[in-house]
């Protein structure tokens, strides 16, 4: 029963996926899932487990999006869709979307580092329309698909 326990602290404290969690402990993910359905409404009793995984509207209004590029060694094969020409280097790209008080909403699929950003953000799930995005200038056009965005002006010569 211990291991049982652990094996669901660690999932909630690291997040990591249920098949390494499997690996480590010797069992199918399949089980790892079944333990964790089974003891997460008992442990949730003792320990803050908040049975609700939605995140209510007045949590939604504001969203904070942004890309951010992790180095990778260069790849032997099409060295060019992974590299990023901002970065200098070869690069994954992933978008990361955030509420202002610090809480991870979303986590794009990692895609190549010369893929840009408001390319990353076309590819996953829409915005909720009655949230506000905040996004930086990487992200101009989206105005266009999400009315209620904010995204900052770059300075010009005429107008700094």
């Amino acid at each position: 029963m211990s291991k049982q326990i652990l094996i669901l602290l660690l999932y909630y404290r690291s997040y990591t996926t249920q098949i390494f969690i499997g690996f480590l402990f010797d069992l199918d993910d399949y089980r790892v899932c079944r333990n964790i359905k089974r003891l997460e409404p008992i442990l949730a009793r003792v320990i803050a487990i908040t049975e609700t995984r939605h995140l209510s509207q007045e949590e939604v209004e504001e969203i904070i999006i942004d890309a951010t590029e992790q180095q990778i060694e260069r790849p032997k094969k099409g060295q060019r869709a992974f590299y990023s020409g901002k970065k200098k280097r070869h690069t994954n790209k992933t978008e990361v979307r955030i509420l202002p008080k610090g809480r991870i909403v979303h986590v794009s699929k990692t895609k190549p580092g010369a893929v840009h950003d408001f390319e990353v953000y076309k590819k996953e799930d829409p915005i909720p329309r009655y949230s506000t995005a905040l996004a930086d200038s990487e992200y101009q056009g989206l105005d266009k698909l999400h009315a209620r965005t904010e995204i900052p002006f770059k300075a010009s010569k005429k107008n700094p």
